[in-house]
């Protein structure tokens, strides 16, 4: 009985191979897409792989191969459009047998690249309790791009092979994402234990804001991080310090905020999102600054305890960025773990000041007793 597999079967077989490779070995997404994409330009033969996440929201083309730029250009807009809201299945295209007689289903940037033939195959995977089980599930997560010059190319290859070799790179991604979230949210909580020991050992609130700036690192969505304190009976923003993208801390006023920032995070005590600060009316006025140091996204939290408000603690990115609900939940985390450190210093030099005035006033009998000229000015007081 012969059992050589087929040219096809034998590839799709080596591809899975090295997948299972590459899940067991490969903990960075950047890396195992790139590894994906190696294994199936050696074993299916194409010419152009492709593979696009969705990233925040926002679908990303993450590792190319053998793409010009106006291919690139093409994939973004591809990577735009709901390409698998009418079912998850794998999507074919070839060039017709007669070209002269039948119009080219491809795109002009596809045509100019001499594509005769591809396939986009769907990954679909979650991040909740599907993916602690690593079982992919219907929620597109991005696409796998193949094409190659040849028309014939991905003949060999049914819809379910590969549809298989998705799902097998769909598994790779939620096993790495899992691990890469799981890595993320033990950075956050060793970075909210550090800053809350050190909030604790702190005696002033230049410190406590120091400690915020240098302890936040850039990897947890803060290439630029800022502060600022309000002081209740004045009505307004006072101290400020920044860290810039660069690492340069600065203890001046680099920026105000405008009338309605100060509402939505002053008296209504709420976190403000911006995803483009180039594009929001409410901080034009610093566009000199969000320039220079290329400034994209901004989340602003309110820095409250028990109520009251004791700063204003300010995230800024240098990519576009879409905040989560965890990100938020972390930041506000933060800033009330800075509130209460600041709060405890304001009422720690508030005891201290009552303490000198009242060790002024019980020694004010002895210093009156051996003081003529004192008794005789404090009875001379109307």
């Amino acid at each position: 009985m012969n059992t050589s597999k087929d040219p096809a079967e034998n590839s799709t077989f080596q591809v899975r191979t090295d997948l299972l490779n590459i899940i067991l070995h490969t903990k960075d997404v950047d890396e195992l897409l790139q590894d994906v994409l190696g294994a199936l330009l050696r074993h299916l033969g194409v010419d152009v792989v492709g593979a696009v996440l969705t990233v925040d929201g926002q679908p990303q083309i993450r590792v190319m191969s053998g793409v010009g730029s106006s291919l690139e250009a093409y994939l973004n807009r591809l990577a735009q459009e709901a390409i698998f809201s009418d079912g998850c299945r794998v999507m074919r295209l070839e060039s017709p047998e007669s070209p002269g007689k039948e119009r080219s289903p491809f795109a002009p940037e596809e045509r100019s690249a001499g594509i005769q033939s591809r396939v986009i195959v769907p990954l679909f995977g979650s991040r909740s309790k599907e993916a602690i089980q690593r079982k992919p599930t219907h929620t597109p997560i991005g696409f796998l791009y193949l094409a190659s010059q040849r028309r014939d190319a991905f003949r060999p290859y049914s819809d379910g092979e590969l549809q298989i070799l998705g799902e097998y790179v769909s598994v790779a991604l939620v096993h790495v994402l899992s691990l890469s979230e799981a890595q993320e949210r033990l950075r956050r909580l060793e970075a909210l234990r550090s800053i809350d020991l050190t909030i604790i050992e702190s005696h002033s609130i230049e410190a406590i804001v120091n400690v915020v700036l240098e302890q936040v690192p850039q990897q947890l969505g803060a290439e630029a991080i800022a502060v600022h304190l309000w002081e209740e009976e004045s009505q307004e923003l006072t101290f400020f310090a920044m860290r810039l993208p660069n690492g340069t801390i600065l203890h001046e006023q680099v920026f105000t905020l405008s009338s309605e920032l100060l509402h939505e995070l002053i008296e209504l005590q709420q976190p403000v999102i911006i995803p483009n600060l180039k594009e929001d009316a409410r901080v034009q006025v610093h566009r000199e600054l969000i320039d220079r140091y290329h400034l994209v996204s901004y989340l602003g939290v309110p820095m409250t305890v028990r109520g009251d408000v004791m700063g204003v603690l300010h995230i800024l990115t240098t990519q576009p960025r879409r905040f989560r609900n965890e990100d938020v939940d972390f930041f506000v985390t933060l800033a009330g773990q800075a509130a209460i450190g600041i709060s405890h210093v304001r009422a720690y030099q508030e005891l201290s000041e009552r303490a000198t005035a009242v060790e002024a006033f019980v020694q004010l009998p002895d210093v009156l007793a051996t003081d003529e000229f004192s008794i005789r000015w404090i009875w001379s007081v109307p």
